[in-house]
């Protein structure tokens, strides 16, 4: 491979993890921000914020089952943080690693459970995690 086609390869590898990681973060939200909602009504009282949405995701073991999530998360931004270029099996690995958390048995008995019950009561969460599979399990870069 000439240097302008590696070049190309670990461009479309960075793009398709950035945008993988993206998906991903959108699937967080959704269910961060139900849990949130969840949260709320059973202990009778609104989240006050962000500083305390943020307290709770780290601390409160309500909140556990999403760090799974969270750390996929992480991961992408450190690898993209890094001066060395992407490459296409990395990329791959990454989508995988992603779909064997949300299809299969990765993130834990908690995760699976709460994962699933996520996906048969919230519909936004359907349509993220929809998405997140099709960029995850696209072909090679």
């Amino acid at each position: 491979m000439s240097n302008s086609e590696e070049d190309v390869a670990a461009a479309l590898a960075a793009a398709k993890v950035r945008a993988i990681r993206t998906a991903l973060l959108n699937v967080h939200k959704t269910l961060l921000d139900a849990e949130c909602l969840r949260y709320g009504r059973v202990h009778d009282r609104p989240i006050g914020g962000p500083h305390q949405v943020l307290q709770l995701v780290l601390r409160d073991p309500w909140f556990a089952w999403l760090h799974p999530i969270s750390e996929l998360i992480v991961q992408a931004d450190g690898r993209l943080a890094d001066d060395r270029p992407v490459s296409p099996d990395e990329a791959e690995a990454y989508g995988a690693d992603v779909l064997t958390l949300l299809q299969q048995e990765g993130g834990g008995p908690d995760f699976r459970r709460e994962y699933h019950r996520s996906l048969q009561e919230l519909p936004d969460a359907v349509v993220a995690h929809a998405r997140v599979v099709k960029l995850a399990g696209k072909g090679k870069t």
